[in-house]
């Protein structure tokens, strides 16, 4: 049986949606009391591509990462690593100082403003093109959690 694209699309479940306020609004109930930020780490510039109302940082200097950190209105930013456009020794040595670099803003900026600790999110290539696995174990070395 031969069917149409819109009763196709009518069998389909209900998209499951959640205003921006409310989003914000659960996020929040969540962190009362203190501020845990949310690092993501970014291998390629196409993922940041969905991301709306976050900071993006292409420079992960102390520095510039304790900035970001201590903005209270920051609890959430990606880094873009581009690593997958790297070799394997170069991925690996740029995201062990992506993730020292973390480290070391976080302890500058612990208790500023409720900051409690950190998440860290690799974001590294789904299709695993990319040296997925090398770069989580050299952010784990940068973060000294071996």
């Amino acid at each position: 049986t031969k069917k149409t694209l819109d009763s196709l699309k009518a069998s389909l479940p209900r998209e499951y949606q959640m205003d921006e306020y409310r989003l914000a609004a659960k996020n929040a109930s969540l962190q009362i009391g203190r501020r845990v930020p949310l690092v993501v780490i970014d291998d390629d510039p196409t993922g940041t591509q969905t991301v709306h109302s976050l900071p993006v940082l292409g420079d992960w200097s102390v520095e510039n990462l304790s900035s970001v950190i201590s903005d209270p209105g920051v609890s959430c930013f990606y880094i873009l690593s581009n690593t997958r456009a790297l070799d394997v020794e170069r991925a690996r040595a740029r995201a062990t100082e992506i993730s020292a670099n973390v480290k070391t803003a976080l302890k500058q900026c612990r208790g500023l403003d409720g900051v409690s600790g950190y998440r860290i999110v690799s974001r590294g290539d789904s299709t695993l093109r990319g040296h997925f696995f090398d770069e989580v174990e050299a952010i784990a070395s940068g973060l000294q959690l071996e």
